[in-house]
């Protein structure tokens, strides 16, 4: 009793701080409701005539999509009481931050209760910094939420071995190896988004380390577990990306939403699709790209030593921020109106030079974590920056790119807010003053986000 109390004591704000993250998402899911009119009900009539999940899946395998675990969970969810999908939801939002704890303890130099209780606050808000609507479509739409949120942990934990390994030179556990990989094989077989940038981080891991461990003559021990969880995860998304569902579900989606989507020759689609992404990423990524510019450029502020390669990663950053500072005034809506539409861009120079200006901010962007740190940490995390880019440029392939809504941006605004979670721990330590403060900021936009989200639920 007596090392209980001990251990209590020791880790008292960590403890608090997982406390108030519990009673906050549970809270937030217990007004979550399913919406008339919406998939929330309409699945619960399309599996009705399917006696078993595997029956349902199989079906939508040939049928629809390869998404095997979303498919599951939506015959099994749909039907069930509301409060086993919030109980799923809130594991689920556990995991995700316990997750996050353990890749910060990765980038911090020391561990603390403190630090640990810091980083949990960090991770519970990072949804918060979302669009409104991306945060309902992907999260409290209880359809959305298990076709994005619900992967994202998985994802997270089976990189996990990853990391530690590029990080420390060294695995987890055994069993936390056999955790990861059943995780990352979830991650992979179950949505688009999320597997094509897990399958691309852990292969650019494995060739990074086992030539690293050939080099330097180091045992291939290491590098070899993480070339079999690899290997299953790409098993995983072939799985998913082969279903005969998908190619006759491209068919319906264009006859649908846009029949000439592809009789339309390739260039012109291509202009399209990248005024898409653009917009998206512009228009409805939240605060995860105003975190990203402002953490560089506190990052550059603080640094001894510049050189013109700082200088440049600075203006990027000050320009991102300039462009989000007048975004709210009628003389800054030129710069945020980037013609996300099909076939009604007009041909005019100023909407061609706002979306050049907008592309060259947004490359440079992703390339500023590995212009600022110089290691492999800052390839990583600007091969994660492209790799949200890339997630979202996976939706232009696609009829239904406008009429998906929203919930699109879930993946790729989570991947930006990632690479800030990352960045903050780079730039900051906690309790240290400064970050401290920077913490207390995130959290009060966080927390006005919270309560704009509880109170506007349908």
């Amino acid at each position: 009793m007596q090392n209980f109390v001990r251990f209590a004591r020791r880790q008292a704000p960590l403890i608090v701080a997982l406390a108030v993250i519990t009673v906050a998402y549970a809270y937030l899911l217990r007004s979550v409701h399913r919406v008339p009119g919406t998939d929330d009900f309409t699945f619960a009539e399309h599996v009705e005539p399917f006696d078993s999940v595997i029956e349902w899946v199989a079906y939508r395998y040939e049928t629809w999509s390869g998404r095997l675990l979303p498919e599951s969970w939506l015959y099994l969810f749909t039907t069930a009481p509301l409060n086993l999908w919030r109980l799923t939801s809130l594991i689920l939002v556990a995991a995700f931050v316990a997750a996050l704890i353990a890749y910060a303890r990765l980038l911090r130099p020391r561990t603390s209760p403190a630090a640990d209780a810091a980083a949990a606050l960090l991770a519970g808000a990072l949804l918060f910094l979302m669009d409104a609507g991306v945060l309902r479509g992907g999260f409290t739409w209880v359809t959305g939420s298990m076709n994005y949120f619900w992967l994202v942990p998985f994802a997270l934990i089976g990189f996990y071995p990853f990391a530690r390994y590029a990080v420390r030179g060294r695995l987890p556990h055994p069993a936390i190896n056999v955790v990861a990989g059943v995780a990352a094989v979830v991650a992979g077989c179950s949505a688009e988004q999320v597997g094509a940038v897990l399958v691309v981080l852990m292969v650019v891991v494995t060739i990074d380390r086992t030539i690293a461990a050939r080099r330097t003559g180091m045992s291939l021990r290491g590098p070899l577990v993480l070339a079999g969880l690899s290997a299953a995860t790409v098993a995983a998304f072939l799985v998913l990306m082969l279903a005969p569902g998908n190619s006759k579900r491209a068919v319906r989606d264009a006859q649908i939403w846009l029949p000439d989507f592809f009789t339309t020759p390739g260039p012109e689609r291509f202009g399209y699709a990248v005024r898409f992404v653009t917009d998206g990423l512009v228009n409805h990524t939240g605060l995860a790209l105003p975190m990203v510019w402002v953490l560089i450029t506190l990052m550059l502020v603080r640094r001894r030593t510049w050189d013109g390669l700082s200088a440049a990663a600075l203006g990027v950053s000050l320009t991102g921020l300039a462009l989000t500072a007048i975004r709210p005034l009628e003389s800054g809506a030129v710069f945020f109106n980037l013609h996300a539409v099909w076939k009604g861009v007009p041909d005019e120079p100023v909407p061609v030079l706002v979306l050049v200006l907008w592309l060259a901010v947004l490359l440079a962007t992703a390339l500023l974590p590995l212009a600022l740190l110089r290691n492999r940490m800052g390839g990583f995390l600007t091969l994660l920056i492209l790799g949200a880019y890339a997630s979202l440029a996976a939706i232009s392939l696609s009829a239904s790119m406008y009429a998906s809504g929203p919930r699109v941006m879930f993946v790729p605004t989570l991947f930006l807010l990632l690479a800030g979670y990352a960045l903050f721990w780079r730039a900051f330590s906690v309790p240290e003053r400064i970050g401290t403060a920077a913490l207390a900021l995130v959290l009060l936009i966080a927390t006005t986000q919270y309560v704009f989200t509880v109170t506007t639920l349908p």
